[in-house]
């Protein structure tokens, strides 16, 4: 992640006084995306013909980033942050692009199965790597917490999807 220099826009002009490090404003600021994707994708599984285990899965992960979109959210408003900065202009690891998603909407069955588990593995090692980067130190206890738990469960959810895929084979 590259190192964010500006406030947002609830800041004073040319100021940074935020009550936050910048890295983790950022890495808030990206987390909440990354995580609306991955529940974007999880909520495809049920129509699209996913079997029952990928259905729970997807499920699981709706139900557990959902609310970690609600309290990341809620350390935007914490912070002083009414207005989320736009950066799309930045990478973020994992991020599923247009075509991707086009694909995986178009996909059904068996092959929907084997591209949301494909994607949604490359998804979370993104969101483990954002979790990881040395720029997001994490000095918000809360966001700190919130860190350590992005990377457990989702290294366990990575670890679930491998096997479902090679079971698939």
């Amino acid at each position: 992640m590259e190192s964010m220099q500006s406030a947002t826009a609830t800041a004073k002009p040319g100021t940074t006084d935020l009550p936050v490090a910048a890295s983790d404003l950022m890495f808030v600021e990206m987390m909440i995306p990354h995580h609306e994707q991955a529940v974007e994708m999880a909520l495809m599984a049920p129509g699209h013909g996913a079997n029952p285990e990928v259905m729970a899965l997807a499920a699981k992960i709706a139900s557990a980033q959902g609310p970690e979109i609600v309290q990341m959210q809620g350390m935007l408003s914490r912070w002083g942050v009414s207005e989320m900065s736009d950066h799309s202009g930045h990478q973020m690891d994992g991020m599923v692009d247009a075509s991707g998603m086009e694909e995986l909407d178009a996909a059904s069955g068996a092959e929907f199965d084997r591209l949301f588990l494909k994607l949604m593995i490359e998804h979370h090692l993104g969101a483990i790597s954002m979790a990881q980067d040395p720029l997001t130190n994490g000095a918000d206890p809360e966001l700190n917490k919130l860190l350590r738990a992005i990377v457990e469960a989702q290294a366990t959810e990575i670890e679930q999807m491998e096997n479902m895929l090679e079971q698939m084979q």
